[in-house]
């Protein structure tokens, strides 16, 4: 007899920096025994970040202490302005915002898919380990020739996977 598949639910990606913080992780944790799959969701493009700004300088903006924008962060990448420690203090901030709340983090995936851009890849995955997470979400969409480039970075970390998502 064939067993009917188990549909998956995808894990409940969760910010760690916006001021509702505290306010829905109160109210998900109420459903911790539901066997939900809780996962960070990297945010280095939109309001404060969790660390002292002198510690995440090259990750905003020095006049308003806010993330650069999703566009400038990509050029910051690219042209290689942005420092490895700071990433991975920021990405260590909020994974332990998470945690330290008892949020069972198993993944991380990223807003504006950020964790996708190369010097945050590199800080990710070494944090990743640290912190003993082996999944992180990736686009794997035949029509995001980048998206490729990054599934093939963290195919190099042994131990790390990775769900597809066809489109997004």
């Amino acid at each position: 007899a064939m067993v009917p598949a188990v549909p998956t639910v995808p894990p409940v990606s969760c910010f760690a920096t916006t001021p509702y913080t505290k306010d829905f992780l109160n109210d998900l944790l109420e459903q911790r025994d539901s066997g939900l799959i809780y996962s960070l969701h990297l945010n280095l493009t939109h309001g404060q970040p969790l660390s002292p700004i002198e510690k995440v300088k090259t990750l905003v903006d020095s006049k308003t202490g806010r993330f650069f924008s999703h566009k400038k962060l990509i050029l910051k990448c690219l042209t290689k302005q942005v420092d490895l420690q700071e990433l991975k203090q920021e990405i260590r901030a909020q994974l332990n915002t998470l945690l330290n709340k008892g949020v069972p983090v198993s993944s991380v995936d990223g807003h504006h898919h950020v964790h996708l851009l190369p010097p945050v890849a590199v800080a990710l995955s070494e944090v990743l380990t640290e912190f003993k997470i082996r999944e992180v979400r990736v686009l794997n969409d035949p029509e995001h020739f980048y998206s490729y480039l990054q599934t093939n970075f963290f195919k190099k970390y042994k131990g790390i996977s990775f769900q597809k998502i066809e489109k997004g």
